[in-house]
Order: structure tokens, then C-alpha cells, then sequence
């Protein structure tokens, strides 16, 4: 006869096989988690710290064990004792090392979410992590980053003035021009010129020639476009030059130049009593025209052309001036590739003489992050009492509206007001022990009182410690200018937006 067993009798002995095996085997461990990544850090609330300080963003770098606020907080934040709060998966210890600070030299303390255990962070705080399972650990260096100086300043650097390129002290006029990678420089000495070439400001080096004109020039009238330099004689006549000490007559006159455009310069001449637009060489299909109601014919600033995402055609910009009526004016015109139009809706206080130059500044929002944009920057100038001014504006939207810059931006007071000076911007590979080029040619400039945002740095600032080595630098060269008495100044001044000194984050 068969025999079956109750299907519970079979259950039973199948567990009890199970557990004679388990017991009669090697013990295996259980799995626990070895995890000792951070997944989110954040600063306690604290407004008489800084406001939003709990809404600042710190990057959390796992690969090098490293957390930091990318951005750094405003000069003169208060870091000696800041909460923290941070995420991670479950952990047998996590501790703060504090060593070298102002309020904590050495120590140690355990952290919890409710933990009260303020942080010294203007020392070295290690957040050291033990997995679950006992075994695993990980250090990281916590930073919180403080500026140094006032990020946003325009600063003239302490070492940012040196003399116009000539082979004298007797320099009486000048102007300053940029061809390609190149930045001209003509400057009178009495009966004598000198026009000096550069392709690295930062450096100061120059070659220098001593020429004489076969005309009378009228020096402030160099400008330069794509392929020639171009210059009016006394009598009106164009003329130009490759290399700046071989000149040409183009054969044509013109009343003013105002910048160049391409291969073409662009100009006004003049007609009786009527001031026309014109262009060298005169394309085919283009007649002089007269100039708009409010048009700077003499005074504009220089003529800046740079290229936009939203434009086809590079377009260039002028700056107010004197119009066909006499009437001093500060607003801005454009100009497209094929007419001019008046760009402004705010202008600014009626100038001449000013000097304009594209480039860059920043805003910061509520977290305290940090975004790049560009602006139009204008200086100096005369205005209509006819004295020379030292006032900074600045245009945000492609010089529709124009305002006073922020203090920061204006210049120091060891810089004289001007009007007639250039500027020049160009670009300097800085790296982390500081510039790439010797500045030792630099002079030293001193003032009785110095500005609260005045500070120099022996090396480029960093934001914090980043794979980036070196990087491109946006330098103002701010050429000549004369004073009130129409006395030329013998001035080349380098200035920046302290930010763009930091070493950038990737």
C-alpha cells in the first residue's frame, strides 16, 4: 500500500533541512549599506549673518571630497559660527573637524540633525563620515567662501598707471586705436610723432617708430578699420596706412571721421551749410545723405562695433557729441551696416569727448548666485560748462537707457577727471599664482584717502579649488585724455571688474 505524508509533515521537515544546513555552514554577514556620499548641504538660517544665507548653493564634489559655495558671499560675511545642515544615507558617526580658526583652534564634535553645534569655517572644517557598516569612510574639506574684496568694484589697480609710448615727455596730443590684434598709438612730440604697435597691453611692450607726416594731421581723427588706418589732414583730406607711419591720400575729404565698419570708414562730410553721410571706400549703390535731426557730427566718442545672437550684421554704437545745430547731446546712436538710428530712450547728461566701451558686470539674486552679463560703459567727457568729468554710466540694454553707475564702478580719486581719452579692451591669461605676464613696468600710484573697496591681491582670487588653471581676463586700457585746459594727460591706466579676476568654477 502507498504511504502519503500530509502535505504540513513535508513543510516541516523542509525547514527543519534548512535550518541544520544554515547551522551546520560558514556565517555569512548580513549586507549593510557603505555609502558615505553627502547628497545635500546647506547653511542654517541666520539673518544677522547674512540674508537668504540658508539659500545659498554649495556644490557637493564626491569625487574630491569636497563642498563649497561656488559663489562666494559678500567681503566681510561673519563665517565664525554658522549652522549646518546635511543629508546623507545612514551612518554610524558623522563629525566636524575644526582646526586653525579664529574661534575654533582644534575641535572636534558629532554631528545630528537637531544638533545646536555651531561652525567656525574661517579655519579648516573636515566632515568625516563612518558607512553603516562601520567599515567605509570619507573625509571632506567643507568651505564656505568669502570675498576678499568687493567683487563688483571697477578697480584701478594700485599698480595700473604707466606713460604713453613716445620717446619724450613732451607729448602733446594723441589717439589710440584698435586694428585687428593690434593697439596703435600716435602721439605728437612737438614737431615729432611717434606711433607705437602693441598686441599685449598686460606687458607693456611696444615698438615704437619716429616718423614725420607729409600733411599736417589732425590727431584726434585716427581711426581704424578692418585693414587700414585712416586719418584727416588739416585741409580735410583722407588718408591712410597699413602700419601707421606710411600714409596715402585716399583722394576724397571728409568734415569728420567716426569709426570704422568692416573694410569701410565711416564719416561726415560737409556741404555748405549741410552735413552728409559718408562712407570710404564709397560702396556702389551708396549716396551721401544728410545726417538725422540730432546727430553728433563732431565729439562722438569713439565708435565701438561688436557682434549680437540677435543681429545678422555686426552693429556699432556712438555716444553723444555735438549735432548739426551746435547743440551738445547724450544720446546714443546705432549703426546696422546700412543706416543710423538713435538708439536711446533714456540718454544721459548732454557730453562730448566721452569714452565707450563694451563690457561686463553682474547680479546676484536671492540665493546669492551669481550671473555674468554684458553692459555699455561711458566716462568722462566734457559737459556743456565745458569742464571735464570723472562720472561712470553705465547702459544694462544695449544703450536704450543710461544711468549713473553704481559707486563701485566710478573711478578713484587718485584719477583725475578727463575728456578725449580711448579705451581699449583686451584679454590676459591669468592663472592661479597670478598673471602671465611681468608687470614690473607698472608705476605705483598713491592716495591721501583710499576708497573702503581698495585692496590688492598678489595673485588672482579664486572662489574655490577648481580643476582650472588658467584663464581669459577682460582688461580696460584707458589712453591719454585731457584736463579742463585741453592739456594732455600722460596716462595709460589698466583697470577691471574684480570678479573677473576669480578663477572661474567648471
Amino acid at each position: 500500500m502507498n504511504r502519503r505524508f500530509p502535505i504540513y509533515v513535508m513543510l516541516c521537515l523542509l525547514m527543519a533541512s534548512m535550518i541544520v544546513a544554515c547551522n551546520g555552514g560558514s556565517d555569512e554577514p548580513t549586507t549593510v549599506s557603505s555609502s558615505v556620499a553627502v547628497t545635500s548641504f546647506k547653511l542654517g538660517e541666520d539673518d544677522s549673518v547674512l540674508a537668504n544665507i540658508d539659500s545659498v548653493y554649495f556644490t557637493i564634489d564626491l569625487d574630491r571630497g569636497l563642498i563649497y559655495n561656488a559663489d562666494s558671499l559678500p567681503k566681510g560675511t561673519k563665517i565664525t559660527k554658522l549652522l549646518t545642515s546635511l543629508t546623507t544615507p545612514t551612518m554610524t558617526s558623522i563629525k566636524y573637524h575644526v582646526t586653525g580658526g579664529q574661534v575654533m583652534k582644534d575641535t572636534t564634535f558629532n554631528y545630528t540633525s537637531a544638533t545646536t553645534d555651531s561652525i567656525d569655517f574661517t579655519g579648516k572644517v573636515q566632515l568625516i563620515l563612518v558607512a553603516e557598516d562601520g567599515v567605509t569612510t570619507k573625509t571632506y574639506d567643507v568651505k564656505v567662501n568669502v570675498h576678499k574684496m568687493e567683487a563688483d568694484s571697477m578697480y584701478w589697480n594700485q599698480t595700473s598707471r604707466r606713460d604713453l609710448p613716445s620717446y619724450s615727455l613732451s607729448s602733446e596730443q594723441q589717439k589710440t586705436v584698435q586694428m585687428g590684434s593690434k593697439v596703435y598709438c600716435l602721439v605728437k612730440e612737438s614737431a615729432n610723432y611717434t606711433m607705437s604697435v602693441s598686441d599685449n597691453l598686460y606687458s607693456g611692450e611696444w615698438t615704437k617708430t619716429k616718423f614725420t607726416f607729409p600733411f599736417t594731421p589732425v590727431i584726434n581723427s585716427l581711426t581704424a578699420a578692418d585693414d587700414y588706418l585712416y586719418i584727416l589732414s588739416d585741409a580735410g583730406e583722407l588718408y591712410k596706412s597699413n602700419d601707421g607711419t606710411s600714409w596715402s591720400d585716399c583722394g576724397t575729404k571728409m568734415y569728420t571721421l567716426i569709426g570704422g565698419y568692416g573694410n569701410e570708414v565711416l564719416g561726415i562730410v560737409k556741404d555748405g551749410t549741410s552735413y552728409l553721410h559718408d562712407i570710404y571706400p564709397r560702396p556702389a549703390e551708396f549716396t551721401p545723405e544728410q545726417v538725422e535731426d540730432g546727430f553728433p557730427v563732431k565729439g562722438m566718442s569713439q565708435m565701438v562695433t561688436y557682434s549680437s545672437i540677435w543681429n545678422s550684421t555686426p552693429q556699432a554704437m556712438i555716444l553723444g557729441g555735438i549735432d548739426a545745430s551746435g547743440n551738445m547731446i547724450g544720446d546714443s546712436w546705432g549703426y546696422d551696416g546700412k543706416e543710423w538710428g538713435q538708439i536711446s530712450d533714456s540718454p544721459m547728461i548732454p557730453h562730448e569727448g566721452m569714452t565707450l566701451f563694451p563690457y561686463f558686470t553682474h547680479s546676484t539674486d536671492y540665493r546669492w548666485v551669481v550671473t555674468k552679463y554684458s553692459v555699455w560703459i561711458a566716462m568722462g567727457g566734457r559737459t556743456s560748462d565745458g569742464k571735464v568729468s570723472r562720472t561712470v554710466y553705465m547702459s544694462k540694454d544695449g544703450g536704450w537707457h543710461w544711468a549713473k553707475a553704481d559707486t563701485l564702478v566710478q573711478l578713484p580719486s587718485y584719477m583725475p577727471a578727463f575728456a578725449d581719452a580711448q579705451a581699449v579692451v583686451m584679454s590676459t591669461t591669468l592663472n592661479e599664482s597670478g598673471n602671465v605676464s611681468s608687470a614690473s613696468a607698472w608705476q605705483t600710484m598713491t592716495d591721501s584717502k583710499l576708497p573702503g573697496w581698495f585692496a590688492v591681491e598678489k595673485s588672482a582670487l579664486t572662489r574655490s579649488t577648481t580643476v582650472v588653471t588658467e584663464w581669459e581676463c577682460p582688461y580696460v586700457y584707458l589712453f591719454g585724455g585731457v584736463n579742463d585746459s585741453g592739456t594732455l594727460y600722460n596716462n595709460i591706466w589698466r583697470g577691471v571688474i574684480n570678479r573677473l579676476t576669480f578663477k572661474p568654477i567648471i
